[in-house]
């Protein structure tokens, strides 16, 4: 009796082990993430152009679904620095997977109609539920197709803010340039939710300007400077800076 007790419990032991074994506790792993061959918090790109992004991906127990999604940085509140997008576009893609490790090359085309700053992050799933711990990056996109703008201000601009006390004047020395001829070109004083204060139409000559605007009529807040520059294909571009009323 002893030893067909003995052996229920050995036998009972030895299943209880094959069940923890089975049972997963550790959450799926972003090894890396390289944007043209290279991991960075900021990546500066050309575009148009196809950028490749390679996802390296690990997981204990056996990998579910990896999501990658590319969307417009937000400008639009006080903490940040950022100018305006040019152009609308995103791009979003699921995959399956299966296996304790995976590496996913993606090929992405970048159209020849935008600029600015887009947000990069994946989230990656196991089969079980748990998720890895999101990865970011910011993906700060070039485009020699569109409009140059260059331009400096009065106060200046320290940090991607422009700091000012109400009642002063706010200066901006800017050119815009195009070598297929321009079309149109804005200076503006818009607040963070796009309602325009003070706009004030350039006057240009073919395919470039220069302009010193000023705005004197923003009360204490949060300001977007945009200067707006379109030439005569349809490209059109968009410049900004932050600007601080006190």
């Amino acid at each position: 009796m002893k030893k067909v007790l003995l052996a229920s419990l050995l036998l009972l032991s030895l299943f209880s082990c094959r069940e923890k074994d089975k049972v997963d506790v550790a959450s799926p792993a972003i090894s890396s993430v390289l944007i043209n061959d290279s991991v960075s918090a900021l990546h500066v790109v050309q575009a148009p152009s196809t950028i490749s992004l390679q996802l390296n991906l690990t997981d204990n127990s056996e990998l579910n679904q990896v999501k990658v999604d590319i969307t417009p940085a937000d400008y639009s509140n006080t903490n940040s620095i950022l100018g305006p997008n040019t152009g609308e576009w995103s791009y979003s893609q699921i995959i399956n997977l299966n296996g304790t490790t995976s590496t996913q090359d993606l090929s992405i085309v970048l159209p020849d109609s935008i600029c600015g700053n887009w947000n990069v992050k994946v989230e990656l799933s196991d089969d079980v539920g748990y998720l890895a711990t999101p990865y970011s990056t910011l993906l700060r996109m070039e485009n020699e197709n569109l409009p140059d703008i260059t331009a400096t201000t009065t106060p200046p601009i320290a940090d991607g803010i422009v700091t000012m006390s109400e009642g002063t004047n706010l200066d901006v020395f800017g050119t815009v340039f195009d070598s297929d001829s321009l079309a149109f070109v804005q200076v503006r004083l818009e607040s963070l939710s796009g309602v325009v204060l003070s706009s004030l139409d350039i006057p240009f000559s073919n395919t470039g300007v220069s302009f010193t605007p000023s705005f004197d009529d923003a009360d204490a807040g949060h300001y977007m400077l945009i200067i707006e520059g379109r030439d005569q294909l349809g490209y059109r571009k968009l410049w900004g800076v932050h600007v601080v009323v006190n």
